[in-house]
């Protein structure tokens, strides 16, 4: 999501591109980088429906990508990626807290797992 948001230029700050946050550094003792969203921005969905247009498909700049369209794709990935079952949203959360598990504190793993979705 954050990077969706850096490449639509929604935050107020220096860091313009993915490799740019990618090469930022948190300097102690924070832990984290606060990045506060433009005020114009603020009610742009993050998350986009596609639409037709006359130059071919593009992404919609007001309309939120719906759930059930989210779902749709998500399950013509999982057969284009040759999966036997039909993927779903909790399958990539399952797979994120496998990737993440015993990496940190028990702690910190649900404190991430929270802020993911």
């Amino acid at each position: 999501m954050i990077a969706l948001a850096i490449l639509d230029n929604a935050f107020e700050s220096e860091i313009k591109t993915v490799e740019q946050l990618l090469r930022t550094r948190v300097k102690a003792p924070r832990r984290s980088l606060h990045f506060w969203w433009k005020k114009e921005k603020l009610k742009t969905p993050v998350f986009r429906q596609a639409e037709l247009s006359a130059t071919g498909i593009q992404t919609s700049d007001v309309k939120a990508l719906r759930y059930y369209t989210y779902l749709y794709y998500l399950q013509r990935l999982g057969f284009a990626a040759g999966f036997m079952q039909i993927l779903c949203a909790y399958d990539i959360r399952r797979g994120t807290g496998e990737a993440v598990d015993g990496m940190y504190k028990y702690s910190q793993e649900m404190l991430l797992l929270d802020t993911l979705y």
